[in-house]
């Protein structure tokens, strides 16, 4: 089952077997090196503890409104820490800028596409502007051929990418 960041992004996050509502979903977090969904986080407006942090074992299962969970996560009161092997698909991957390994522009991550059966993130959808991507659509690049993650972006292999319509 493939899901697109956008999509998640705002869904409830609830108990399985107590309807507990954890708040809404805000961010993914994934490991840079293997990138492997490392667990989802949850934002809610409560005062103290705001965020929470289901892993990836906890997720029961995914549906149109909502994403069910096992247990009551990880309480932060801050924004959630993260290691340096860690990326925040917020934060460190989405509407950052995507370029070639020969160095030329592929424009900026516009979305990022998750596969939680297999645990991993599948693909980037990459485009430059509006107009440019309803001419020729968004490049579509798989995220096994990701080279690296720079402070401002990341590297790309160019051979596998191909365009999709918006």
């Amino acid at each position: 089952m493939y899901e697109s960041f956008l999509r998640l992004k705002g869904r409830k996050v609830c108990g399985k077997d107590t309807k507990k509502y954890f708040g809404r979903l805000s961010d993914i977090l994934v490991n840079k090196e293997t990138n492997a969904i490392i667990g989802i986080i949850s934002k809610n407006d409560s005062l103290i503890y705001r965020h929470r942090l289901f892993f990836l074992k906890d997720i029961c299962s995914i549906d149109e409104m909502s994403v069910y969970v096992i247990g009551y996560g990880e309480k932060f009161m801050k924004v959630i820490p993260l290691y340096e092997d860690f990326k925040s698909c917020e934060n460190d991957i989405r509407n950052k800028r995507a370029v070639y390994k020969n160095g030329h522009g592929a424009g900026f991550v516009k979305n990022v596409a998750f596969d939680f059966e297999a645990g991993k993130m599948s693909e980037f959808s990459i485009g430059s502007s509006l107009i440019q991507d309803l001419i020729n659509g968004r490049l579509i690049c798989p995220v096994g051929n990701t080279v690296n993650y720079l402070h401002d972006g990341i590297v790309i292999d160019n051979a596998p990418c191909k365009n999709k319509e918006v």
